[in-house]
């Protein structure tokens, strides 16, 4: 819990993994090994077929079960073809891990996310749209609407520069240092011309 390793109690550092299992020192390696086979895998049966509509893959291993949880952008893509599409796949998973294995999925309901507004970010700027542009100070003034505050971190080489720095927005109050609040929290990288660009978002509801 040091400053370093840039992992504390405090709201703002927090970071979420992708992973979620415990393990001793024999089985580190090996169960790592499986992490990376599976999202290699998972990644190359859903690219093509679900593209820009999943955000997030994680991996959850509670005894000897082993539960994939995907969340996805819109409900109304199932039908019996991808039932069927799923269901090959977590038999091919079984059948080559010998794992049981379950599949959780689940979508975004509510427009007022953080993930929603942090892709939309994302995509403006990948746009070549300006950080401090209209049309994200409008999208911060949306969601100030329905919550308390909203806090927006940009860091890379932000507008197209040749250095890099950090900038943020924000609107109302976010408060870091309290756990009373309920601040919803999302990270992605935004891939542009002159290089990967981080953007986190708060909102405190």
């Amino acid at each position: 819990m040091t400053r370093k390793s840039g992992i504390s109690l405090r709201i703002k550092n927090n970071k979420s993994w992708n992973s979620c299992w415990y393990s001793r020192k024999l089985e580190y390696n090996s169960l790592l090994q499986e992490d990376v086979c599976l999202y290699i895998f998972i990644r190359s049966q859903i690219i093509d077929l679900f593209f820009g509509k999943i955000f997030t893959v994680k991996l959850c291993r509670l005894n000897k079960y082993l539960i994939i949880h995907l969340l996805m952008n819109n409900r109304k893509i199932f039908d019996r073809q991808v039932a069927k599409y799923f269901l090959s796949m977590l038999y091919d998973i079984n059948k080559f891990f010998q794992k049981t294995t379950f599949l959780s999925i689940s979508t975004l309901h509510d427009k007022i996310n953080s993930l929603n507004l942090a892709l939309t970010i994302g995509k403006l700027i990948e746009k070549r749209i300006k950080f401090r542009s209209r049309t994200i100070k409008l999208l911060l003034k949306e969601f100030k609407k329905v919550c308390n505050g909203v806090h927006i971190q940009c860091k890379g080489r932000i507008n197209n520069v040749d250095m890099a720095r950090v900038d943020s927005m924000y609107l109302g109050s976010v408060p870091f240092q309290s756990i009373k609040f309920m601040i919803d929290y999302s990270f992605i990288v935004s891939n542009t011309i002159k290089g990967l660009q981080s953007i986190k978002v708060w909102i405190c509801r």
